[in-house]
């Protein structure tokens, strides 16, 4: 069965304040800092831990585990 699925790897979520947002241009840099535990969602819902890297040249995500109902869906503070 072949059914297109919308894949995210999800490795920040950054906040950025209006004032800067409505200043992005091409060429500007917005700094992030990598989630503790990034994630692969599928069709939005978190479905695995990962953690990034690259494969013949590509970025690319390890699977470490597979997301609970219990996970929570972003960082706790």
């Amino acid at each position: 069965m072949s059914i297109p699925l919308h894949v995210t790897a999800r490795l920040a979520t950054p906040e950025v304040p209006l004032a800067q947002l409505v200043n992005l241009a091409p060429g500007r840099v917005v700094p992030i800092e990598l989630k503790l535990r990034p994630q692969l969602l599928v069709e939005g819902k978190p479905y695995f831990e990962v953690e990034p890297g690259e494969q013949g040249g590509r970025a690319a995500v390890s699977l470490l585990r597979k997301c609970t109902a219990a996970s929570p869906k972003e960082d706790a503070p």
